[in-house]
């Protein structure tokens, strides 16, 4: 989505502490763990909001534990043209498991509708948006955003690998994957003022 921020390493921190310090007892609070745990697969995924909905329970559940890997099919995946996996790591494990044993029982969809089927995109901007404005962010909050937040903190450990984030993030266009990162013209200056022939 263009226009979305990213959210920087502290202010990850900070949505952790409006979600930890949260009264779950609370009637407007009532889906914070599926919020959060729609979150943070967005955060550690980097799947667009619109794949992480079609997840299925027995994608990621078999009953006992939380699977180490969690795949999108390819009619789910923008562009239809090929599924994706990614790693599910350990905080995401724990997140998912708690809510799938203590809210989704009986659910097809791990975010699922009251009416049985997945939730729908705006339900879920709803939620999201509600809690980033309530952790005390502004700018542009969307679902999206999650994504953003896996590119940049993907493009850093990959050492600034686009070819490698490409792959990462499912695009078929390095284009595509060039957007989402952001130009430090800070950096830029220095190293040109630096430069030696």
């Amino acid at each position: 989505m263009k226009g979305a921020r990213d959210l920087s390493d502290e202010e990850i921190d900070t949505l952790k502490d409006y979600f930890n310090n949260a009264d779950l007892s609370l009637p407007e609070n009532k889906h914070m763990i599926r919020d959060k745990t729609f979150m943070w697969l967005g955060f550690h995924t980097g799947f667009r909001a619109s794949e992480l909905l079609q997840i299925r329970i027995k994608d990621v559940w078999d009953g006992k534990r939380v699977s180490d890997y969690i795949s999108i099919k390819k009619c789910a995946v923008k562009g239809k043209t090929q599924g994706k996996t990614s790693p599910i790591y350990d905080e995401c494990k724990a997140l998912l498991e708690n809510y799938i044993v203590n809210h989704c029982d009986g659910f097809e969809y791990i975010f699922q509708s009251s009416q049985g089927g997945p939730l729908g995109y705006r339900q879920i901007l709803r939620c999201v948006k509600k809690h980033l404005i309530n952790a005390g962010f502004t700018g542009n909050l969307s679902t999206h955003l999650l994504r953003k937040t896996f590119s940049r903190k993907m493009y850093k450990a990959l050492d600034g690998s686009l070819v490698d984030l490409q792959a990462a993030l499912g695009h078929k266009q390095i284009s595509s994957t060039v957007s989402y990162v952001s130009v430090n013209k800070e950096k830029i200056s220095k190293v040109i003022k630096n430069m030696k022939f």
